[in-house]
């Protein structure tokens, strides 16, 4: 699912039985997300990581309940390639800065451990290699 403002693909999570489309972290906040299929406009997808437009790796993650809350992650997550290739290289320090410090240009200081805590929570629960969608 897209939002039909902005074109991003959005972020599916489920609370309480429901699922729920929002932007993610760092996407635009100065309008109200408009829900429709991704196919029935130009999409961009994002990487799930860094947030780059050029999204054209897929990493398998199974559903799984995110710790803090009720909410849940909802399958796999999309990939750039520059994030595709530190994944092949198992290079989880490198990614944990290469988006901490992507997100501070972007949104101001954040604690760098909230990303380390964040994948650390996804690791056990990814199925698979990353691989390219086309």
């Amino acid at each position: 699912m897209a939002c039909a403002v902005c074109g991003l693909v959005l972020a599916r999570y489920h609370r309480e039985g429901k699922a729920q489309f929002r932007h993610g972290p760092g996407d635009p906040d100065d309008h109200p997300v408009i829900v429709v299929p991704a196919a029935q406009i130009h999409a961009t997808i994002r990487c799930d990581f860094c947030l780059a437009e050029d999204a054209t790796w897929t990493l398998p993650v199974e559903t799984y309940a995110m710790q803090g809350g009720p909410d849940m992650n909802i399958g796999d997550w999309a990939v750039c390639d520059i994030c595709a290739g530190l994944l092949q290289d198992d290079a989880w320090d490198l990614i944990v800065q290469r988006v901490w410090l992507l997100f501070v240009e972007r949104n101001g200081m954040v604690p760098k451990s909230a990303f380390e805590r964040m994948y650390e929570e996804l690791r056990p629960h990814i199925l698979g290699p990353v691989y390219r969608v086309n």
